[in-house]
């Protein structure tokens, strides 16, 4: 995957019952690049890319929309090879919630 997506995916800011943000982003990408797409209900939203394999299956990735941190517009910063959340970055950055953990 490329680094500069996951950054931008992960710095939407989402909450339980309000990720709007992230699967309008989800649903836009899939159209830009040509992925079935759909939403059901609740708001799971599903994509497939490519073709099943010869035995008509192909992997499964999933993960959720949500996070438990109250939604604020965060930095992606990276340290040591690992991606972080941050606040405030113009005056004193602060860590944040990070609600990519799958």
């Amino acid at each position: 995957m490329r680094k500069e997506l996951l950054k931008e995916v992960l710095a939407i800011p989402t909450m339980s019952r309000q990720e709007g943000g992230v699967i309008k982003f989800l649903t836009r990408y899939a159209e830009e690049f040509d992925l079935i797409c759909h939403r059901d209900q609740i708001g799971n939203v599903y994509m497939e890319k490519g073709q099943p394999n010869a035995g008509g299956h192909y992997p499964l990735v999933c993960a959720h929309t949500d996070s438990v941190h109250v939604p604020r517009p965060v930095k992606i910063v990276e340290e040591n090879g690992l991606l972080r959340a941050v606040i405030n970055v113009d005056f004193q950055p602060e860590p944040y919630g990070l609600g990519g953990d799958d």
